[in-house]
């Protein structure tokens, strides 16, 4: 088994052509090779420590949470999650929480149980973010036995409650848009490009009440792809002088209606500082992304040298 050096970027600058849009799933794995896996996920959990937990034990962990932070994460795929996942846990494909662990877990030191009935995918996630330095990480040896489960994607938990602002339907919406009404989608910047309702602003919430007034908006109709952002920004608006409606469930129940969507950034209202955007994400040239992606790239070669230096980060020793 060999590695790609620098990976797609290394691809890409070496002139070799990307594929984008591969849905394609990986093909089934046979028996054989699954009792391999198993065998050697649990050797590398063995080696970095990885502890296995029973349900008990986190029924335990479930009644401290209050005290101490829990974290249940589902390591399969997101269709695996959906159609069926243990109640209150959240999807965390094993390479994306090992590569981005602070959009998953922002409590350090806390307990993190990884979930997989099989036991590969969370054995080497667990391995990994052992190496990282989480100390108490476990996976789940009871699977699902035992547990409620719960069918679809998650919905994110709000502290507090949502604001009373006028929800409309998304035929009003496109009433109040077609007879003037400002319209704004507050989706994450890299998702509003993607695709977003024919005709909506990208805008961010911090920063709303200001840019309408700065294009004297005297009335806005606000989207998102999760409608309760739309309402809380609303309701910040609401001593602005600025008439507010949200779409009740948001730009999902606007393409549902057979409303037309869009892709692209087209006007943004604000500036697009909301995500860190990658070389390979930046809507400019040929010359200017590969700039980015060599500059990117002698970045992480660079973080060697960087953490062997008097008072780096350090990394336990594991033996072979």
């Amino acid at each position: 088994m060999v590695a790609l050096r620098n990976g797609t970027m290394g691809w890409h600058l070496a002139g070799y052509q990307l594929e984008h849009g591969n849905v394609r799933p990986p093909p089934p794995v046979s028996p054989e090779g699954g009792d391999l896996a198993r065998q050697r996920s649990r050797s590398a959990a063995d080696r970095f420590g990885v502890r296995r937990v029973d349900a008990k034990t986190l029924a335990g962990w479930r009644s401290e949470a209050a005290e101490r932070t829990l974290y249940v994460l589902d390591v399969r795929t997101i269709e695996e999650f959906e159609a069926g996942h243990i109640a209150g846990s959240r999807h965390a494909p094993g390479g994306q929480l090992v590569q981005s662990t602070d959009s998953y877990m922002g409590t350090h030191r806390a307990r993190v149980v990884l979930v997989d009935p099989e036991f590969v995918r969370a054995e080497m996630s667990a391995s990994w973010l052992r190496q990282l330095g989480w100390e108490e990480v476990y996976v789940l040896d009871s699977g699902f036995d035992g547990q409620t489960l719960e069918e679809g994607a998650r919905t994110p938990v709000l502290l507090g409650d949502l604001p009373a602002v006028d929800l409309v339907s998304p035929v009003e919406a496109k009433r109040n848009v077609d007879a003037g009404a400002c319209f704004v989608d507050l989706t994450r910047s890299l998702d509003h490009r993607d695709n977003h309702p024919e005709g909506a602003q990208w805008g961010k919430r911090e920063t709303l009440e200001s840019d309408l007034k700065a294009i004297a908006c005297s009335e806005a109709v606000l989207t998102a792809a999760d409608h309760r952002l739309a309402v809380m920004a609303a309701g910040d608006l609401a001593e602005s002088g600025i008439r507010c409606t949200v779409i009740d469930g948001g730009s999902r129940a606007w393409e549902m209606a057979g409303f037309p969507m869009a892709a692209g950034m087209g006007a943004p209202l604000a500036a697009l500082d909301d995500v860190f955007m990658r070389p390979y994400d930046k809507d400019a040239g040929k010359a200017e992304m590969e700039r980015r992606m060599n500059a990117y790239l002698s970045w992480e070669v660079g973080l060697v040298e960087q953490i062997g230096r008097a008072g780096g980060i350090s990394f336990q020793s594991y033996r072979s």
